[in-house]
């Protein structure tokens, strides 16, 4: 399958620059103590399943189920493991076959019980092509599925990323690269 060309979108904002100017013409103003301002972090539950050796992705379920998708980050087997927030144990599995997970690093709801698993990662930026790849959901147990793999290229060489977003009443995928200078690359939602 080609990889399809994603596109990078810049997006320069007048109006912080001006916003920016603006406050820095304000009076100083003291600081809050460190911390003070910090919102408490809840723990919401322990992995126990030991194959979850470098959880890198996460995707909640619906809102209601109280579950959650995980993957592990690269040099793992193409695994999504379905968790139960609540008991911290793997409800379900589903193994994409026919395909070799280079460095998973974002998962996204993909709408219609499945999820993107967006392969994207590449610390020493040599990818010539990345891929995402949707799957169902996972139900109680174990399956197997052949996820529908879409390669992309980059328009200006390989990037590193871990971010994957996905509007899903437009199709439309978005990744963000983690470099000194972010670059934010639309897929489109034609793009498989």
């Amino acid at each position: 399958m080609q990889a399809a060309a994603v596109r990078r979108v810049r997006v320069a904002c007048a109006t912080a620059v001006l916003a920016g100017a603006a406050v820095s013409a304000a009076p100083a103003q003291a600081r809050p103590a460190p911390g003070s301002l910090a919102a408490p972090i809840v723990v919401v539950t322990t992995l126990t399943d030991d194959r979850i050796v470098e959880a890198s992705a996460l995707v909640s379920g619906s809102a209601t189920d109280g579950r959650a998708c995980v993957a592990n980050d690269k040099g793992n087997a193409p695994l999504v493991y379905c968790v139960d927030l609540e008991t911290g144990q793997t409800y379900g599995t589903v193994r994409m076959d026919g395909v070799e997970v280079v460095d998973s690093e974002a998962m996204a709801a993909a709408g219609d019980g499945k999820v993107w698993l967006g392969d994207i990662g590449d610390n020493d930026e040599v990818r010539e092509t990345v891929n995402l790849m949707r799957a169902p959901y996972p139900d109680a147990g174990a399956s197997s599925v052949r996820p529908r793999v879409v390669p992309l290229r980059y328009p200006d060489g390989p990037h590193d990323a871990e971010t994957l977003l996905v509007n899903r009443s437009t199709g439309v995928r978005w990744i963000v690269t983690k470099e000194d200078t972010a670059g934010v690359y639309r897929v489109p939602a034609d793009a498989g």
